[in-house]
């Protein structure tokens, strides 16, 4: 059984009475090429976790190389859908929130495992919020389809549009190293605008945020065209604020500087 057509999609969903819905990111991958290149970057001696099973295209090519696969789904209907295709011992299947827990549970697992997800774009900023903190296991490889808009959010240079939060932690834990377009029409319903399959590799020293760090650095990007001086005064307590005046100054910034203009490694440095 494969899901790896417009056709065979629609009339599945039809089948289980589903709807797709834009709020839950449900545009399905339809295209076996895509499918089979994607599941071709993925090693069987690891674990595997799915974030968003949904029909099952990519799970099913996963579980089929032989991939013992812990997923996470959080509509119902796809998650009776999915026992019933994958029934066995290397599919193991959460139902609940992805945000809630973006490693599926598995908190504890003997070997690195690595993630696959075709990630809605509602839950892109809360789920790697989530992933990127400090005390928990990471995924050594992420293989993720990203909306454009999404990937660019995440993967951004200092200076670019897209430049934030997201894109400072993810750049001091992970590496991006490659990056394919995925046309909409390779998806069904299909979205308004490509995708991008790319694939990040775990650094060898990641560099985690805390939740608190992780919330300030937020808070400092509130009004990312504003320079630092008015994030400064309302978010860092006034005696800490010589010494972050004092880092900035021996990297070549100041107060005058715009937070998007402050390049990953002095934020983590700032925020220590």
């Amino acid at each position: 059984m494969a899901f790896d057509s417009p056709t065979r999609i629609r009339e599945t969903l039809h089948e289980l009475g589903i709807q797709p819905r834009k709020k839950l990111g449900q545009n399905f991958l339809c295209d076996r090429n895509w499918i089979e290149k994607i599941v071709s970057n993925l090693t069987t001696e690891s674990p595997l976790v799915e974030i968003g099973p949904g029909l099952g295209s990519l799970t099913l090519a996963a579980h089929d190389l032989g991939s013992t696969i812990h997923a996470i789904e959080v509509d119902p209907i796809l998650c009776n859908h999915l026992r019933a295709i994958l029934p066995g011992q290397r599919f193991h299947l959460v139902e609940g929130d992805a945000v809630e827990h973006p490693t599926a549970q598995v908190d504890n697992a003997e070997k690195p495992f690595q993630l696959l997800s075709n990630l809605p774009f509602a839950i892109t900023s809360p789920w790697f919020g989530e992933l990127l903190v400090s005390g928990q296991p990471l995924p050594k490889t992420l293989f993720l389809i990203l909306q454009k808009e999404g990937f660019e959010r995440v993967n951004a240079d200092v200076g670019d549009k897209g430049y934030g939060p997201v894109a400072i932690r993810m750049s001091l834990a992970y590496k991006c190293c490659e990056q394919h377009r995925i046309p909409k029409t390779s998806f069904y319903p299909q979205p308004g605008v490509d995708s991008v399959f790319a694939i990040w590799h775990l650094r060898e020293n990641p560099r985690l945020l805390t939740r608190h760090q992780a919330n300030l650095l937020r808070d400092l990007f509130q009004n990312r065209r504003k320079i630092l001086r008015h994030a400064f005064r309302k978010f860092v307590a006034p005696d800490k604020r010589h010494d972050w005046e004092e880092h900035l100054s021996t990297h070549s910034f100041s107060e005058t500087n715009r937070a998007e203009e402050i390049p990953p490694e002095v934020w983590w440095n700032l925020l220590q």
